[in-house]
């Protein structure tokens, strides 16, 4: 599995599995190309073939990044890929300097809600009839600290630093 900042060559699979994954409330995601050219949708491969995504919003001048989107292909499911994919959501966001992540997700969607607590999501709020279907939105946050990354991130670096002083020129 690779995770990488989507292309443009990579919108039709990104929006083929947000058309499967979605069904209630696919909406062709309009602003695709500019988030892909704002480095905001990442994507997941497998054998250079697109199977999950996610679209992350950045504001200049706010403090707070959202979660858009997150999805995987049906053929993926249940195998890590989301999660593999909303670490790096967290760790881009945590890059570009914000430290709390926000989100939206069904209020049916027990599965969703499941994962985003477990991944250290607290519910926040409720909003009625947030969806086209009637459906009401529960919002969910996550300080974003860098700690589950970072320490792997320091290791690199120390490595490196070592590699690098043993192979000096004396």
């Amino acid at each position: 599995m690779n995770i990488r900042s989507a292309q443009e060559r990579d919108a039709q699979a990104v929006t083929d599995i947000e058309a499967v994954a979605f069904e209630t409330d696919w909406t062709g995601y309009a602003g695709l190309e500019s988030s892909i050219s704002n480095g905001d949708v990442l994507v997941a491969e497998v054998d250079d073939r697109v199977v999950g995504f996610c679209v992350i919003l950045c504001r200049q001048g706010k403090s707070t990044a959202s979660l858009k989107t997150i999805a995987v292909s049906p053929s993926v499911a249940g195998r890590g890929f989301g999660t593999a994919l909303l670490n790096a959501a967290e760790k881009e966001v945590f890059l570009r300097g914000y430290r709390l992540l926000r989100l939206e997700v069904r209020a049916d969607n027990h599965r969703a809600i499941r994962f985003y607590l477990r991944a250290g999501f607290r519910r926040t709020g409720f909003k009625p009839n947030y969806y086209a279907d009637g459906i009401a939105a529960i919002r969910m946050h996550k300080r974003i600290a860098g700690w589950d990354w970072l320490p792997g991130r320091i290791l690199e670096w120390i490595t490196f630093a070592i590699a690098r002083t043993l192979h000096r020129p004396r």
